[in-house]
């Protein structure tokens, strides 16, 4: 007889590693590969991939719902346009407006002081 534990009770890592019952997730990859399906979840073999946005996000809804002690929301950011202003009364001082982007070095740009500098995509 299998004993499981209350998902309330577990911690995102013991609900998330527990193979006892069968996932929609699972059935997912079962279907895309019997192999696949029998690396990951029999034998271990095989590593899940990598968080995807959607991830990140059932894992924060996870943890806010069943482990409400847990919840802090560590991810706040400015991401206004940090590029000093060339010219006026605020010259010199961050220009502020919306980002549309990243520079290479890390600083958030909008669309007027983007052109032409090197950037990459934002990140979720």
């Amino acid at each position: 007889m299998i004993t499981r534990t209350d998902p309330q009770q577990q911690s995102a890592a013991e609900y998330h590693a527990d193979y006892s019952a069968v996932s929609n997730s699972m059935l997912s990859v079962f279907r895309q590969s019997r192999q696949r399906y029998r690396d990951r979840f029999v034998t271990r073999t095989m590593s899940p991939p990598g968080p995807t946005p959607a991830m990140r996000l059932g894992s924060l809804l996870h943890l806010r719902a069943l482990e409400p002690e847990r919840y802090v929301c560590l991810d706040v950011r400015d991401t206004r346009c940090q590029a000093p202003l060339a010219s006026g009364a605020r010259k010199g001082e961050p220009c502020g407006a919306t980002s549309r982007g990243q520079s290479a070095d890390g600083r958030w740009l909008c669309g007027a002081h983007s052109k032409g500098a090197p950037r990459t995509e934002p990140s979720s």
